[in-house]
């Protein structure tokens, strides 16, 4: 990821995520492993959809 995008950020949680991370932009996209529980996945898109 961090090769198409310089602004990639690995984390585990949505505590991670910083919302000034995500200042100008216009679409963020989630990506996880075979291995990341779903519901962490889903923790982290609905903090994401709640900004």
């Amino acid at each position: 990821c961090a090769a198409a995008c310089p602004r990639t950020r690995h984390i585990e949680s949505p505590d991670e995520i910083d919302p000034a991370w995500l200042a100008g932009c216009g679409a963020v996209g989630v990506t996880a492993g075979a291995s990341t529980p779903e519901g962490q996945i889903d923790a982290v898109a609905a903090f994401l959809e709640a900004l």
